[in-house]
């Protein structure tokens, strides 16, 4: 009966921290200003070499 308490319990534990989690991620999205949506496709089937480095002097990245 002990260990069916226990099992119940963790269950229950680990169900509110799942959804603790996904709420926080909800919320990190929406401070972020990202759409909600899925990726429903992706190409990834297209990659090349590139000519030379990307670079933007605007912000000094390469």
């Amino acid at each position: 009966m002990a260990a069916g308490l226990f099992l119940a319990l963790l269950g229950l534990g680990l169900a509110l921290l799942a959804l603790a989690a996904w709420r926080r991620g909800r919320r990190q999205r929406a401070l972020l200003g990202l759409p909600e949506g899925r990726i429903v496709s992706a190409d990834t089937g297209g990659w090349r070499a590139c000519p030379r480095p990307l670079y933007s002097a605007r912000y000094r990245l390469a």
